[in-house]
């Protein structure tokens, strides 16, 4: 049996009020409301109030500065200190909360100011969710509740998510996408789509130097410990004279600082020219960029604000319709521009290139996204699986009706269907608008899984039907007398907050058909992720196959990059859980997240691997070496043990051959190993043993082996793996038998 104890604490009961009556409930949510309501409106005033007093430029450069940096070592990103404090979803409510603004006092920023508007921001962000907690949702019936549910999920990643793929996948396939449109954006715009990625590229790399040279810049001067030689070292860096540095000496000597103190001072007084780092001279970066000062003029012209431009902006839209991102930049005057948040471009890069694309030809913009998704996923798909057994746009009948399928690829007895939608999601549909919303979710989530079923369906039949003649058959790189096993995904092209990895949640509401069988989605970038970080195809398989049981079955929260750490550790089995509770595996993305992050930064880090014992690994690795018939099938279901399962049947398998090679004359010794699963786990794993002297038995040991494993009734398949233990091969025969 697996213990429980295999398994992460993740199942966590929701927050609960059946302990309150009705009225009691709504009482206390109408509190709730009302308290953050407050709140917002008093910290919204707040932090207007401080741009219009103090240098905004400077407070926005410190919370990008202290908030947004984030420490790199031999292991990798400081990923701890990266989820602590203010995101750059919060920074960019800021920064369009100061566009509202066309002028400012302009005082100098102290300490107590930056502390006081860190404050408010958190306060804001924290209190705007909870404004809209409205009471009358207790009335609503479940379907009800579920469409508010989904809506609120939406927002809530609207406003907060900013990574749909790591930056090096976000680049790369930005860039290939949008150059095909290169030559009349320049026409146009008097840049290209591909000037446009490297001059935000430039303005990313310039500005981690800024940052890291003014961090080294100040450890330098701190490497002193006295407080002379410190104050020597901080005038020289910022270009005092003799006399400058003698006054500041005598000043900290009449206060009578201690180190810290003066630490802190130097800090406080350095912060006052820390908007210098994010200003950009446009004739240096004509230099950096070896583009024309006039190309980068047209850049900052299409990508930025002038203060003052969002002063009739609605500040309540800021936070799911942001105008900065698609215009990050603010302008300062025809030399110079700010940018604190160039990764703002990246996050939301399809919305700045569709936009400016959409105005020279929008059915263009759309055939050429859904040539490109399907180019993608043929690419990435055989990277894995056989080229030859890889084909795209099939088209076919279901009696009178033609049909055309994306992609298929086929390995030994397994066909995939691969659906691919590059529709665009529109801006209000991630605002959280239910006619839209629906409308997208129907588009994008439910027809692609309608149209795989359907020649899922159709495939199985001919399976089934070997002596049926269908054209079909003849358009098919592969024999389908080969084929047992029939798996879908549908693949878009953009990232639809977590929804593509969450459709149970949509089982609740009207939206979907209840005969709708959930198959795997996900985004082009997530779909590239699952095939980088899964080497071999028998993990690929296994992944999609629980990926479906974990779609129709789990109530999950977490995205596809959650579920594939999760597949990583512990291969996405779940311990029994009760439907009211969510299965939480938000967070299990970091260790994936964090090796792109650091390959980003120029650490090399190990990739993350699925975690196998050495048996079952080199098991799998001599069934794809060897190709065994059914060879997919036992891999999969050897990838479907947890590690801890694993460890204690390899531990056992040790056993049973010291047992082989002490007892083997004996009648009726010990040489199998028979496991049998959990209730709600359909696969036994038998492992026989024998040596040189009686494996002309053993078959004889095999078979019943297999008997005893399938008398279990949940049991309805087992691999057989057959050991002579007096040679060198990792197994002498395997085989997967069904009831």
């Amino acid at each position: 049996m697996i213990s429980k104890s295999a398994y992460p604490d993740f199942v966590e009961p929701p927050f609960s009020l059946a302990h309150l009556s009705l009225e009691e409930r709504k009482k206390l949510i109408d509190s709730i409301q009302q308290e953050s309501e407050k709140n917002y409106k008093k910290s919204l005033d707040e932090i207007i109030s401080i741009f219009s007093e103090f240098d905004p430029l400077t407070l926005l450069s410190m919370l990008a500065n202290y908030e947004l940096m984030i420490g790199v070592g031999d292991e990798g990103i400081d990923r701890e200190k990266q989820e602590k404090g203010l995101q750059q979803a919060h920074i960019e409510i800021v920064q369009a909360l100061m566009l509202t603004l066309s002028e400012t006092k302009g005082q100098v920023v102290t300490p107590d100011v930056y502390s006081s508007l860190n404050d408010a921001v958190k306060t804001l962000s924290f209190s705007f969710t909870f404004q809209r907690f409205q009471a009358d949702a207790l009335d609503l019936n479940e379907q009800e509740q579920a469409i508010r549910q989904i809506q609120e999920m939406t927002r809530s990643h609207t406003q907060v998510v900013r990574n749909w793929g790591n930056f090096s996948q976000v680049n790369r396939i930005s860039k290939k996408l949008y150059e095909f449109f290169d030559q009349s954006l320049s026409l146009k715009y008097g840049f290209s789509a591909t000037e446009l990625i490297d001059f935000m590229n430039v303005l990313m790399n310039d500005l981690e130097y800024r940052i890291t040279d003014r961090f080294q810049k100040l450890k330098n001067v701190f490497s002193e410990r006295d407080i002379e030689k410190i104050a020597t070292k901080y005038n020289q860096l910022i270009g005092a004279t003799e006399k400058d540095i003698e006054e500041t000496i005598r000043f900290f000597q009449k206060e009578k600082f201690n180190l810290e103190q003066v630490m802190s001072y130097v800090i406080t007084h350095y912060d006052l020219r820390i908007s210098e780092n994010y200003i950009f001279d446009i004739e240096e970066l004509a230099c950096k960029t070896n583009l024309e000062e006039s190309k980068i003029l047209s850049i900052v012209e299409q990508s930025s604000y002038n203060l003052g431009a969002l002063a009739e902006y609605n500040k309540d839209y800021i936070y799911f319709d942001n105008p900065i991102w698609i215009r990050p930049l603010i302008a300062i005057n025809e030399k110079q521009f700010f940018c604190a948040l160039p990764q703002t471009f990246f996050s939301f890069i399809f919305n700045s290139l569709n936009k400016l694309v959409e105005t020279i030809d929008s059915e263009l913009l759309s055939k050429r996204k859904s040539q490109f998704l399907e180019d993608s996923i043929e690419e990435i798909v055989k990277q894995r699986f056989p080229e030859s057994n890889t084909v795209k746009n099939i088209k076919w009948k279901d009696g009178d009706k033609e049909y055309e399928t994306d992609i298929i690829t086929a390995i030994d007895s397994y066909v995939i269907i691969i659906e691919a939608k590059s529709g665009k999601i529109d801006s209000s549909s991630l605002r959280g608008a239910p006619k839209k919303l629906q409308r997208d979710i129907n588009k994008l989530l439910i027809e692609p899984n309608i149209q795989s079923k359907r020649l899922k369906d159709k495939l199985l039949h001919l399976i089934n039907n070997p002596d049926e003649k269908d054209e079909l058959r003849a358009k098919l790189p592969f024999d389908l007398s080969q084929t047992s096993n029939v798996l879908r995904i549908s693949v878009t092209l953009e990232y639809f907050a977590t929804l593509q990895a969450n459709m149970k949640k949509l089982s609740k509401t009207n939206w979907i058909p209840k005969e709708l069988e959930y198959c795997p989605t996900m985004s082009l970038a997530d779909f590239e992720t699952v095939f980088d970080i899964l080497e071999h195809p028998v993990e690929i398989i296994n992944y999609l196959e629980k990926r479906e049981y974990f779609e129709r079955e789990v109530n999950f929260d977490g995205d596809e990059i959650d579920l594939l750490g999760y597949y990583i550790e512990y291969h996405l089995n779940v311990p029994p859980t009760n439907e009211r509770y969510s299965f939480i595996i938000s967070g299990m993305s970091n260790i994936v997240t964090n090796y792109y992050d650091s390959i980003d930064a120029g650490i090399s880090i190990k990739k993350p691997a699925m975690k196998l014992n050495s048996l079952f690994k080199r098991v799998i690795e001599q069934l794809e070496a060897r190709k065994t018939e059914g060879w997919t099938r036992i891999g999969s279901i050897l990838c479907s043990f947890i590690p801890k399962d694993q460890d204690m049947l390899a531990s056992k398998v040790l056993k049973l051959k010291t047992v082989v090679q002490k007892q083997w004359k004996k009648e009726g010794h010990k040489n199998t190993l028979i496991y049998i699963p959990p209730s709600n786990t359909s696969i036994a794993l038998c492992y026989v043993g024998y040596n040189n002297f009686n494996k002309d038995k053993k078959y004889i040991f095999v078979e019943n082996a297999a008997a005893t494993a399938l008398e279990n009734e949940h049991v309805l398949e087992c691999v057989v793996i057959g050991k002579n233990i007096d040679d060198t091969n990792v197994y002498d025969m395997i085989a997967v038998l069904k009831n």
